[in-house]
């Protein structure tokens, strides 16, 4: 299951093929070049090997060009690299140039972890971090790196070594320079929080739609859905029907819904819920570009939902389609009969932004 992407989450790791593409542009080829050409690897030592990289990630490509480059570039980089750094002396590895190979490397053993044994994502994980802790400047590659590695391992079972990559390489990106990736370590640091919540407390904090101030703490001794959803995400919407239906069914016995909106503009929440309806709280802090409650639990895909008991402790973050069903009735007993309630087999698949 994948899903949807939230737009921060993706301004690092979007991709290799997006570094590539961010390259400045190369000196025009003699127009009798074949395109195919670039991306030929080249028999040579190390020193060529660098030298064909480097032209590689500087190149920038016509746009009818683009989708084909980013693939054969990519595996091109990734054959050079493997070559650079089986091959390279200890001398040849000062080299300028020969780190961002081993990275890249990194980066591929990194995206690969996400299926591999758990020996091996521990492996790659302490090499990942034991590189952040060599490099003072880290490279793009080994940013994206940490970034593939975290965001693979959420999908897989293992949550203590999702927590230990979260928390670990969160706190290296928070030290580097550039804004956004120092941004994104904060976003990995509550990610480590939030897989964190259940059997524990859960905070938040926002302002309301109407601007007035959220306050959390009227909800305690109630059983609360958190839904982290933006109206641009797919999968959220398709979920809602499912959510008014199990609002409907419990909010007398004491369910509520506590809705934090991802939006992008505050007027097409607005617009979207006058056309709706919905009967809860929905939280927008957007309007200058940040969501605390976001942050603070590093939310990196959506739909996300938290639900929570009447002590206000985390029971869940999986309850979507039948299973939020299953979770209230386990935690209020069953719903009044409801002779037009037809079922809560509603589901609702992820999808890629």
């Amino acid at each position: 299951m994948v899903r949807h992407r939230v737009r921060w989450a993706l301004l690092v790791a979007c991709g290799l093929s997006l570094v590539l593409a961010r390259g400045s542009v190369a000196e025009e080829e003699p127009k009798s070049e074949k395109p195919t050409d670039r991306y030929t690897v080249p028999e040579g030592g190390v020193p060529e090997l660098l030298k064909f990289l480097k032209q590689l990630k500087e190149y920038k490509p016509p746009q009818e060009e683009a989708t084909a480059h980013q693939r054969k570039a990519v595996l091109a980089m990734k054959t050079a690299a493997e070559k650079i750094v089986a091959t390279a002396t200890p001398e040849e590895q000062k080299l300028e140039g020969y780190q961002e190979a081993a990275d890249v490397v990194l980066l591929f053993r990194a995206v690969a972890a996400a299926q591999a044994p758990e020996a091996e994502q521990s492996k790659v994980l302490r090499e990942i971090k034991a590189a952040f802790a060599a490099s003072p400047e880290p490279s793009q590659y080994l940013v994206l790196a940490a970034v593939q590695l975290a965001n693979g391992l959420e999908r897989g079972q293992n949550r203590e070594l999702t927590v230990e990559a979260y928390r670990d390489l969160g706190a290296a990106l928070a030290k580097n320079r550039e804004p956004r990736i120092a941004q994104m370590g904060g976003k990995f640091v509550g990610a480590a929080r939030r897989l964190d919540l259940p059997g524990n407390t859960m905070e938040i904090t926002g302002t309301k739609l109407d601007g007035g101030k959220f306050d959390w703490a009227q909800y305690r001794g109630k059983v609360v859905l958190v839904d982290f959803w933006a109206t641009w995400c797919g999968p959220c919407l398709a979920e809602l029907p499912n959510v008014k239906r199990q609002y409907a069914r419990y909010h007398d016995k004491g369910f509520d819904v506590v809705g934090i909106s991802l939006d992008h503009t505050r007027e097409d929440l607005v617009e979207y819920l006058k056309e709706q309806q919905l009967p809860w709280t929905t939280l927008y802090d957007n309007d200058e570009g940040e969501t605390p409650a976001a942050d603070y639990y590093g939310i990196m895909a959506i739909p996300t939902v938290i639900l929570v008991d009447k002590e206000g402790k985390v029971v869940s973050t999986q309850a979507r389609g039948p299973e939020l069903a299953k979770q209230l009735e386990k935690l209020l007993g069953p719903p009044a009969a409801d002779k037009s309630d037809k079922s809560d087999s509603n589901k609702s698949d992820d999808v890629d932004k």
